[in-house]
């Protein structure tokens, strides 16, 4: 499994600088926190990937909807799931999911 480096993000989604330099390492489970929250056409070079998974709690969709919707989405980005659970209905932190880069 290869390492996907990208640039970081703090707690608050801001860039993270260290001693005034961009911090860059390990990224996989950042990106797959921004397919989750992104909706469709966040992504002006991907408007199709983003699960948008607060409009699909909204509405309801039921966990295996939302199960679906995850599965696709990561796939879409070339994420492969190796967990996908989802725990205690559908509140915050319910989501149980670890996905690599092939």
């Amino acid at each position: 499994m290869a390492a996907v480096r990208d640039f970081l993000f703090d707690a608050n989604g801001d860039l993270w600088f260290d001693a005034g330099d961009i911090v860059v390492g390990e990224s996989t489970l950042q990106h797959v926190r921004d397919i989750l929250v992104a909706e469709k056409g966040d992504f002006t070079q991907f408007p199709l990937i983003g699960a948008g998974i607060f409009r699909e709690l909204l509405n309801s969709e039921g966990e295996a909807g939302i199960r679906l919707i995850i599965q696709r989405e990561m796939e879409r980005d070339g994420l492969r799931v190796h967990r996908l659970r989802i725990e205690g209905g559908l509140e915050p932190g319910a989501i149980d999911l670890e996905a690599s880069y092939a």
